[in-house]
């Protein structure tokens, strides 16, 4: 390998070596054994480390954990058939700051001039953008998909679940004076208006833009207080302390109704993370906490609960449609694809930080309406 080095550090105007440094692509050397002895520049940018930190240790370095042993024993195995002798493919890599890269990454051996490997170089080529833009067009398959399942299912059973509804409402009133007859009644009439309601998500679901509903100016404050007096039997009953601090006076863009959606939604989640925590055993202390502020141009609004947690692995999936942690029967799995959907068409921001056993927190961010001199405590 010392010619190798002699090269990289006495030639840097051979043309090939500046056609190296100068690529736009990712690229390292490396000796027999993994030891790297030499990086590009664009490597450096891309995943972070300088060439001092990079040279003398392996490319182990960047592994995210994505692949598993036996793909890479399969690599090196490809690679060392002399009937093949190289390797390309599509793997995850890691920053030196923690971030994930997916990259088209290509191995090949290079020889000295007796014609035996001296070592392998690595060209990888970033393509994070196509996979985001194909995991966009994915969604908006299934959520095409959605649509076409949400329109057949309104049409097909719209109709007669009207007519029960109708018929179950005639019954009940006719049935005062038999409180078991009038109870089941009412359950019948509950898990139509269930279906509805879903069915209802599902068509939302699968809108794709241009659909905005209108957009006022409107207070956060009344709202937070509205969806916390709804939940307030269900606080109690699962011994939760609640604690808001909306900023005074807040105001910013959007529909109330919608709004008022999200943030039900948003709460009767942390409630049941709760419940899913003291099902485990931590019965006590449990809390959420509604809070918001204004950062510059924008109302942020947090919900922190102190109930079970997400795993890492299923955080980037809560936004997706039909995705639930939750027990069969006790989630659709459209709740947060709805407030993702929402707050998209309001144009705001939503993200989400969560632990295991420690619990989780909801931040959303609304564009801020200017006061006027005109403000009162009323949004008009």
């Amino acid at each position: 390998m010392s010619n190798l080095s002699e090269f990289v550090v006495l030639e840097p105007s051979n043309v090939f070596f500046r056609c190296v440094e100068d690529s736009n692509e990712a690229i390292m050397l490396t000796e027999k054994t993994g030891k790297l002895v030499y990086v590009n520049p664009t490597w450096c940018r891309v995943y972070g480390y300088s060439k001092e930190e990079a040279i003398g240790s392996t490319p182990a370095l960047l592994h995210s954990g994505k692949q598993t042993r036996e793909f890479y024993n399969a690599m090196w195995e490809q690679i060392r058939n002399p009937k093949i002798g190289f390797w390309k493919g599509e793997l995850v890599n890691r920053t030196r700051d923690g971030k994930f890269v997916d990259v088209y990454l290509t191995i090949t051996p290079y020889r000295n001039a007796t014609g035996e490997i001296d070592g392998y170089m690595g060209l990888a080529v970033d393509i994070s953008e196509r996979k985001q833009m194909e995991s966009r067009l994915l969604h908006e398959d299934r959520l095409s998909a959605v649509g076409l399942l949400a329109s057949g299912l309104a049409h097909e059973i719209g109709t007669p679940m009207s007519v029960i509804r109708g018929r179950a409402e005639f019954l009940r009133m006719k049935s005062t004076d038999n409180p078991q007859v009038e109870s089941g009644l009412t359950v019948i009439i509950q898990q139509i208006d269930r279906m509805t309601r879903l069915i209802n998500s599902l068509l939302r679901l699968s809108r794709q833009g241009g659909e905005v509903s209108a957009r006022r100016k409107i207070s956060l404050e009344p709202i937070i207080a509205e969806v916390v007096e709804l939940m307030a039997v269900s606080l109690k009953r699962a011994h939760i302390e609640m604690t808001v601090s909306p900023a005074p006076q807040t105001s910013f863009f959007g529909d109330e109704q919608l709004v008022h959606q999200v943030f039900l939604n948003l709460l009767l989640n942390a409630i049941q993370a709760i419940g899913e925590a003291q099902e485990q055993g931590r019965l006590t202390g449990h809390r959420i906490e509604i809070s918001s502020r204004l950062v510059n141009a924008y109302v942020e609004v947090c919900i922190e609960d102190s109930g079970c947690g997400i795993s890492p692995e299923n955080l980037g999936k809560l936004f997706k449609p039909f995705f639930t942690t939750k027990d069969v029967g006790k989630g659709t799995g459209l709740g947060l694809a709805m407030v993702a959907k929402i707050v998209d068409e309001m144009s705001g921001e939503i993200d989400v930080q969560s632990k295991v056993n420690e619990g989780t927190r909801f931040t959303l961010r609304f564009r801020a309406a200017p006061p006027s001199p005109t403000d009162t405590k009323s949004d008009d």
